[in-house]
């Protein structure tokens, strides 16, 4: 990855995408809008940030070009895993035998996180705090960010994601919007457990929609990114009006 402050390339219409290191994490950052005028890396974007699955890494989704304009970030997990990354020191996959070692993890890659989106947010002019996403262990970032770390966020997507009930705070400093889907026939992720889960979000004050992918195994294919996308592109029409 380039370092901090290297300049933007201009790689379509309206799309401009560069590689940068913040606050101790790589990311790809790009900086999207209808026209080349729209994608202004100056001007005051809605900030979205996407958390990669385990061994995957950071990777614009498909073509981005003639979108409203927004800031688009893709962070690379802390730990090398297969060709790319991964978020939690064990895979989900593990959680029978290593839930502890899982559940003890999550606080500091959290506080990890926060610090990462307030250097962000500090260091880019934006519209307000990032909507956060990802799928699996990057579902699992996103949740956890708006459950424990919920001033730096203004709402989250989680897909096929888990979170332990017992780090859910008996009070949250704030209720971002969380919107979560999961595939019932996941088997790296287990559905039951996030199912059970959405009812305790809900009473926390947490809104946001809850939709169950009948026979859906571990995907993030079309079947769960344009229900995806769909969330995004509306939670970014909704702020780029306020």
């Amino acid at each position: 990855m380039a370092k901090a402050g290297s300049p933007f390339e201009r790689v379509d219409e309206g799309v401009r995408v560069r590689s940068v290191r913040l606050a101790g994490t790589d990311c790809l950052e790009a900086v999207l809008g209808a026209t080349d005028a729209e994608a202004d890396p100056e001007a005051p974007l809605p900030l979205v940030v996407s958390f990669h699955g385990r061994t995957d890494r950071p990777r614009t989704p498909g073509r981005l070009g003639r979108l409203p304009p927004r800031r688009w970030v893709f962070p690379a997990g802390p730990f090398p895993d297969g060709e790319g990354f991964a978020w939690l020191p064990r895979s989900l996959t593990a959680l029978a035998k290593a839930r502890a070692e899982i559940v003890a993890a999550l606080p500091e890659r959290v506080r990890a996180l926060a610090a990462f989106l307030e250097a962000l947010e500090s260091s880019r002019p934006s519209a307000g705090k990032p909507l956060v996403t990802g799928f699996s262990q990057g579902g699992v970032m996103a949740l956890a960010l708006a459950l424990l770390a919920p001033e730096r966020v203004a709402a989250a997507v989680a897909v096929a994601a888990w979170f332990p009930e017992e780090l859910l705070p008996a009070t949250p400093s704030a209720r971002p919007k969380i919107q979560a889907m999961h595939g019932t026939a996941d088997p790296v992720v287990p559905f039951a457990p996030m199912r059970a889960l959405v009812p305790r979000l809900r009473a926390l004050g947490h809104a946001g929609d809850w939709v169950e992918l009948d026979g859906v195994a571990h995907d993030a294919g079309p079947v769960t990114y344009q229900p995806t996308r769909r969330w995004i592109e509306a939670w970014v029409a909704t702020t780029l009006t306020r």
